[in-house]
């Protein structure tokens, strides 16, 4: 409370109660135990999770408004979004021990509230994992349309590993 501990409450049927006169101004932080896991997605994917957030790899994109007859108009145009940076990682740890290789990185709540761009270009949760740059992953594209591209698939060539960091 304020930037002050409570001390120890045991929550009942649920809910925690904190009983005091509040004024303008007081401030109330919760902080709740949040371990990091790693869960299965489609496709041999894998997610990192932290409480009820999913962590993804912050990607410079490029946006463009396509025009595609069948789909949309110049007033409702479609958007491409394509990567300018570095996407093509694979985390690289033991899914069965991940916590102990995530390093969890946190900023203090008043610098979160003062980001004018928050949580889009500075997250104030990051992770940081190994993992290892799959070369020879890019994207497929449709043979009869060129400009579009589907999914990624991926050709095998040796990885190098690194560290990244992740933003939820």
């Amino acid at each position: 409370m304020n930037g002050a501990s409570v001390g120890s409450v045991q929550p009942r049927n649920g809910f925690i109660v904190v009983h005091r006169t509040f004024k303008s101004g007081d401030v109330v932080t919760l902080n709740l135990p949040m371990s990091v896991k790693a869960t299965e997605w489609p496709n041999n994917g894998i997610g990192i999770e932290r409480g009820p957030l999913v962590y993804a790899l912050p990607i410079e994109t490029k946006w463009t408004s396509v025009a595609e007859a069948a789909y949309s108009s110049e007033e409702f145009p479609t958007w491409e979004a394509n990567p300018v940076g570095e996407w093509n990682y694979g985390v690289a740890f033991d899914p069965a021990n991940v916590s102990a290789q995530v390093e969890v990185r946190q900023k203090p709540s008043a610098q979160n509230l003062e980001t004018s761009s928050w949580p889009w270009s500075d997250a104030p949760t990051t992770l940081t994992v190994p993992a290892r740059k799959l070369e020879g992953w890019d994207y497929e594209t449709n043979p009869k349309e060129p400009h579009q591209r589907l999914h990624r698939s991926y050709r095998t060539r040796a990885p190098s590993r690194r560290a990244i960091r992740l933003s939820g």
